[in-house]
């Protein structure tokens, strides 16, 4: 699954298929054997959080946000590596304005 464009603070899912060299699904594990890593690549350092969750028949569902808007490439990484079709590139936009977060710019006199 790619996810081309998401937003700020939303937890955004990746289902993984585990196989083994000759094809077999492999269905051994718990799915803590994979690992979710950011590059950045347009904004400052950010926030950024993964978990993984084993589903069925060595499916395991990785899920992660970001809370700071930018460009970033995910990589899914099994052992150290990258599995097929990661890394992968997402967009993090912001999300609706917030009054906690917003101020007046404007002098006043």
């Amino acid at each position: 699954t790619r996810i081309s464009v998401t937003t700020a603070g939303t937890v955004s899912h990746v289902r993984i298929q585990a196989r083994d060299r000759f094809d077999n699904p492999r269905t051994n594990s718990d799915g803590s054997d994979f690992v979710l890593l950011k590059n950045l690549t347009h904004s400052p350092a950010g926030f950024f959080a993964y978990s993984t969750q084993y589903v069925l028949d060595g499916v395991t569902e990785a899920s992660f946000e970001n809370r700071i808007a930018g460009a970033y490439r995910i990589h899914l990484k099994l052992a150290g590596t990258d599995i097929l079709n990661s890394p992968f590139s997402t967009v993090v936009i912001p999300t609706r304005a917030a009054a906690a977060s917003s101020y007046n710019q404007t002098a006043v006199p």
